[in-house]
Protein backbone atom coordinates (compact mmCIF):
# COMPACT_ATOMS: atom_id res chain seq x y z
CA UNK A 1 0.00 0.00 0.00
CA UNK A 2 2.63 2.51 1.21
CA UNK A 3 4.68 1.56 -1.96
CA UNK A 4 1.56 2.36 -4.16
CA UNK A 5 1.43 5.74 -2.39
CA UNK A 6 5.10 6.86 -2.80
CA UNK A 7 4.93 6.12 -6.82
CA UNK A 8 1.86 8.05 -7.19
CA UNK A 9 3.03 11.17 -5.00
CA UNK A 10 4.02 14.11 -6.83
CA UNK A 11 7.88 14.56 -7.05
CA UNK A 12 9.41 17.73 -4.93
CA UNK A 13 12.03 20.06 -6.76
CA UNK A 14 14.88 20.46 -5.16
CA UNK A 15 15.17 24.07 -3.78
CA UNK A 16 17.17 26.75 -5.30
CA UNK A 17 19.93 28.22 -4.20
CA UNK A 18 19.58 32.37 -3.99
CA UNK A 19 21.81 33.06 -7.18
CA UNK A 20 19.20 30.25 -9.41
CA UNK A 21 15.98 31.78 -7.11
CA UNK A 22 16.80 35.54 -7.57
CA UNK A 23 16.67 36.07 -11.47
CA UNK A 24 13.56 33.91 -11.64
CA UNK A 25 11.74 35.73 -9.04
CA UNK A 26 12.69 39.48 -10.52
CA UNK A 27 11.43 37.99 -13.57
CA UNK A 28 8.07 36.61 -12.27
CA UNK A 29 7.85 40.14 -10.40
CA UNK A 30 8.74 42.12 -13.31
CA UNK A 31 6.00 39.92 -15.69
CA UNK A 32 3.10 40.28 -12.54
CA UNK A 33 3.63 43.93 -12.54
CA UNK A 34 3.03 44.65 -15.99
CA UNK A 35 -0.52 43.08 -15.38
CA UNK A 36 -1.28 44.87 -12.45
CA UNK A 37 -0.09 49.08 -11.93
CA UNK A 38 0.94 50.31 -9.05
CA UNK A 39 0.83 47.81 -6.97
CA UNK A 40 4.24 47.02 -6.45
CA UNK A 41 3.95 46.57 -2.65
CA UNK A 42 0.88 43.89 -3.13
CA UNK A 43 2.89 41.98 -5.39
CA UNK A 44 5.99 41.55 -3.21
CA UNK A 45 3.73 40.41 -0.19
CA UNK A 46 1.70 37.98 -2.60
CA UNK A 47 5.13 36.50 -4.03
CA UNK A 48 6.21 36.62 -0.65
CA UNK A 49 3.34 34.03 0.44
CA UNK A 50 3.54 32.49 -1.96
CA UNK A 51 7.08 31.48 -1.92
CA UNK A 52 7.08 30.93 1.33
CA UNK A 53 4.16 28.24 0.67
CA UNK A 54 1.34 30.02 2.38
CA UNK A 55 -2.47 31.15 2.03
CA UNK A 56 -2.34 34.55 0.65
CA UNK A 57 -6.09 36.79 1.36
CA UNK A 58 -6.52 39.52 -0.61
CA UNK A 59 -8.68 42.18 0.72
CA UNK A 60 -9.42 45.74 -0.59
CA UNK A 61 -12.46 47.46 -2.38
CA UNK A 62 -13.89 46.36 -5.67
CA UNK A 63 -12.64 47.27 -8.83
CA UNK A 64 -8.74 47.95 -7.28
CA UNK A 65 -7.43 44.35 -9.36
CA UNK A 66 -7.16 41.62 -6.63
CA UNK A 67 -8.99 39.09 -9.43
CA UNK A 68 -6.59 40.59 -12.24
CA UNK A 69 -3.92 39.87 -9.84
CA UNK A 70 -4.56 36.26 -8.71
CA UNK A 71 -4.85 35.68 -12.39
CA UNK A 72 -1.63 37.19 -13.43
CA UNK A 73 0.42 35.08 -10.56
CA UNK A 74 -1.47 31.89 -11.13
CA UNK A 75 -2.85 31.01 -14.10
CA UNK A 76 -0.50 33.05 -16.60
CA UNK A 77 2.47 32.28 -14.60
CA UNK A 78 2.05 29.13 -13.10
CA UNK A 79 -0.43 27.40 -15.01
CA UNK A 80 -2.75 26.35 -11.94
CA UNK A 81 -6.18 26.60 -12.12
CA UNK A 82 -7.54 29.55 -10.95
CA UNK A 83 -11.22 30.59 -9.83
CA UNK A 84 -12.41 33.28 -7.64
CA UNK A 85 -14.72 32.77 -4.53
CA UNK A 86 -16.70 36.36 -4.46
CA UNK A 87 -17.47 38.18 -1.01
CA UNK A 88 -21.48 37.39 -0.46
CA UNK A 89 -21.46 40.34 1.38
Amino acid sequence: MARDYAERAPRVAEPLTHGEAAPLIRRLRTAVGSAILGKDEVIDRVLTGVLAGGHVLLEDVPGVGKTTLARAMFTLRFSWSFSALADPF
